[in-house]
């Protein structure tokens, strides 16, 4: 584990979040795009792979299935597996072709349920997609996450709420197990609210029960790690997908993403325990 990276990441995202606070007193609906803007320049864009890029737009698939959400407010592509259609040469915003998306951030400035049950229904559309090759082959889809500055929830101390949320209402949308991701418990694989915690989707134990990895929060010795676990799983997913989709074996290859330099057991932790309301997972 790299103290180095880790404290430059973590002042990168420090310097965002004060940003972010300063422009959530100005009450105009453009400051959405505004927020997306800290994230992607500030702690997103220098930790992706050089061939990724991040804009703003539509993902679309070969056979044109319509989405209802037709804006992702962060999507990092491919540039070396198909080229995307951008408005402009030096504009963030474009339409882009499945088989180039690595993955798709929802930002917000603060997370309601409200808010929570749009992005996963919007992610639920993308594992619903094809890609416009090699019928019949597998290939991963795009991870689905949410990065939020902050929360409606009551910061009472209960350190899985937003989790237990988040898998709330995947119930109530009936979207536990999805057709096209057995293995994940819903349509989001990385929830992130600065404050309150992060967890990463960390695949299914022996007993077939889900198991997720969680940042330890300590302000004082470990400030900000559930920012810094939110920075390592989307580096390392965009590095594994990469490879994956090039027919590739990520664990032959000297090539990852930044998470193997800043990520330990001493900085977060497996768990697969229960709620009344989600038991069964």
């Amino acid at each position: 584990m790299n103290h180095y990276i880790r404290d430059r990441i973590r002042a990168d995202i420090a310097h965002a979040i004060e940003l972010s606070s300063h422009q959530a007193q100005i009450p105009h609906f453009g400051m959405r795009g505004r927020f997306r803007e800290l994230l992607v320049t500030n702690v997103i864009s220098k930790w992706l792979p050089p061939y990724a890029r991040c804009g703003t737009g539509m993902i679309i698939d070969v056979n044109n299935r319509e989405r209802h959400s037709t804006q992702d407010d962060i999507v990092i592509y491919d540039s070396s597996l198909m080229p995307s259609v951008m408005i402009a040469p030096d504009a963030p915003e474009g339409v882009f072709p499945l088989n180039a998306v690595l993955a798709r951030i929802e930002v917000k400035s603060v997370l309601t349920k409200a808010e929570l049950r749009s992005a996963i229904e919007a992610a639920a559309e993308i594992k619903r997609m094809e890609f416009a090759a090699g019928a019949g082959r597998t290939w991963p889809l795009p991870a689905s996450l949410i990065f939020a500055y902050g929360s409606d929830l009551a910061a009472n101390g209960e350190p899985y709420q937003e989790w237990y949320r988040m898998m709330e209402v995947n119930r109530e949308l009936d979207m536990l197990f999805t057709e096209k991701c057995p293995g994940l418990p819903g349509p989001i694989s990385v929830l992130c609210v600065i404050g309150r915690g992060c967890w990463l989707w960390g695949g299914e134990r022996e007993d077939g029960k889900p198991s997720w990895v969680s940042a330890k929060l300590d302000p004082v010795t470990n400030p900000l790690e559930e920012a810094l676990l939110f920075v390592g799983a989307l580096s390392n997913t965009c590095y594994e997908t990469n490879a994956l989709r090039q027919g590739r074996d990520p664990a032959a290859s000297v090539q990852g993403g930044i998470g193997n330099f800043i990520l330990s057991p001493s900085t977060n932790e497996k768990f697969s325990h229960g709620n009344p309301s989600v038991d069964g997972l």
